[in-house]
C-alpha cells in the first residue's frame, strides 16, 4: 500500500509539472466551435457565454454542464446534462447532481454511477477570483466511499469545476477543515488541485517517469442501449519535440484499456502538423473519411479534444491530403480553425 501511494505521489508531482497550465486554452473570437451556443448569458461562475433552454415540464432555465461519473468499465467519463439555474451558484449546485442518491442518477445513461458519497452535502463553495480557486467544503458523508474509487472521485470533482472558464484550481475540506490527503485511502491533497493531476491514468508501474511526458487522449466508448461517449485517459509517452504530432500518433495507436475503442482507424497517416500559438494545423490522408468522404463526429471532437486539452493551441485546422474543403459527418464545413466545445458527450433524456 505504502509503495502504491509512493508511485501516485510521484506521478501526480510529475504530471502536475508537465500539464501545468495544460487544461483547455480559451476560444478565439474569430474560430468555430463545434457546438456554437445559441444565446449569451453572463455570469460570474459561468463566464461570458452560456447555452440556456427552457425546461418544457416546469418552465424554468436550465443551463448545460458537463459532469464526471463511472462508467460500467471504472472509467471517469464526462456526461453533459442540463441544470436548473435557480440559483447563481451553479458550480456547486452542478456538484450536487453527481452525488449518490441524487434525482439525476435516475436520469444516467445505463451503467453509470455517481461517485460522490450518497448522504453527503456541499455545505458550501468559496470562489477566489484572483487565483481562480474554489474551495469546496463537504459534510462528513463525503468521507465514506470504498478506497478503489478515491482518485475516480478527485478527479471527477476536479475536472467537472474546472470545466466552468472561471475556476482552474480546486481545493476539498471537510466540515471546514482542509485535506491535505483523501480521507480514506491517503491520496496526498497538499497542492490545489488541477487538470495536471490526469484522469483515467494508464498504468503506471515499470515505467520510468522522467523520461516521459504526459498526454490526455479521448477515445470512445459506448453504452448497451448504444449511447456513444468519449473518455479522457492520460497516458506517459516518450518526450518528443512536436508534442501534437505525438498525441495524433498515440490516438492511431488507440487504447490500452478494455472498453474503449480507437476514434482514428490504424491506415490513418498524419501527412503534417504544423503547431503555432493559436491554431494547430493537422493534415490527414484519405483513410481518416468514412465512405461519403467525410470525417466522422467522434474523430473530429476526439482530435480536437486531444490537442487542445494538453495546451498545444487554441483551434485546431483539420486538412485532408492538404485540402481545407472537408466536411465533418454531421455536414459541419472544416474549412476554418475549430475551437474546442463548450460541452461533449450530451446526453439527450
Amino acid at each position: 500500500m505504502r509503495k502504491r501511494k509512493l508511485l501516485w505521489l510521484m506521478a501526480a508531482g510529475l504530471i502536475a509539472l508537465l500539464l501545468a497550465g495544460c487544461s483547455g486554452a480559451d476560444k478565439a473570437p474569430d474560430s468555430q466551435q463545434i457546438d456554437p451556443p445559441p444565446g449569451e448569458v453572463t455570469g460570474d461562475v459561468l463566464g461570458e457565454h452560456w447555452d440556456l433552454s427552457q425546461d418544457d415540464e416546469s418552465d424554468e432555465l436550465t443551463a448545460p454542464v458537463t459532469l464526471y461519473f463511472k462508467d460500467k468499465q471504472g472509467h471517469v467519463a464526462p456526461v453533459t446534462m442540463n441544470i436548473p439555474m435557480t440559483t447563481p451558484d451553479i458550480a456547486q449546485r452542478a456538484l450536487t447532481y453527481m452525488i449518490d442518491g441524487h434525482t439525476s442518477s435516475e436520469r444516467l445513461p445505463a451503467g453509470f454511477t455517481p461517485l460522490i458519497p450518497a448522504g453527503t452535502t456541499v455545505l458550501g463553495m468559496d470562489i477566489i477570483e484572483a487565483e481562480k480557486l474554489a474551495v469546496v467544503d463537504f459534510s462528513k458523508e463525503f468521507a465514506s466511499y470504498e478506497a478503489k474509487d478515491e482518485r475516480r472521485i478527485v478527479e471527477a470533482i476536479t475536472w467537472m469545476l474546472t470545466s466552468f472558464p472561471t475556476i482552474d484550481q480546486v481545493k476539498l475540506q471537510i466540515n471546514g477543515a482542509p485535506l491535505d490527503e483523501m480521507p480514506v485511502d491517503g491520496l496526498p491533497l497538499q497542492e490545489p488541485l488541477t487538470r495536471a493531476i490526469g484522469i483515467n491514468l494508464e498504468k503506471l508501474e515499470g515505467t520510468k517517469l522522467a523520461a516521459k511526458q504526459p498526454v490526455t487522449l479521448y477515445f470512445k466508448s459506448e453504452t448497451q442501449e448504444g449511447f456513444e461517449y468519449l473518455v479522457p485517459v492520460t497516458r506517459m509517452i516518450d518526450r518528443s519535440t512536436n508534442k501534437a504530432a505525438a498525441v495524433l500518433q498515440e490516438l492511431i495507436a488507440g487504447p490500452e484499456e478494455q472498453g474503449l475503442y480507437a476514434v482514428l482507424a490504424p491506415d490513418v497517416k498524419v501527412l503534417d502538423v504544423i503547431p503555432t500559438e493559436d491554431v494547430i494545423t493537422v493534415d490527414f490522408n484519405d483513410y481518416v473519411l468514412d465512405p461519403e468522404f467525410r470525417i466522422l463526429e467522434d474523430s473530429m471532437q476526439s482530435v480536437i479534444l486531444s490537442l487542445t486539452e494538453n495546451g498545444l493551441g487554441e483551434q485546431v485546422q483539420i486538412k485532408v491530403n492538404g485540402n481545407v474543403e472537408v466536411l465533418s459527418s454531421n455536414d459541419q464545413s472544416l474549412t476554418q480553425p475549430v475551437a474546442r466545445p463548450d460541452h461533449i458527450n450530451v446526453y439527450d433524456l
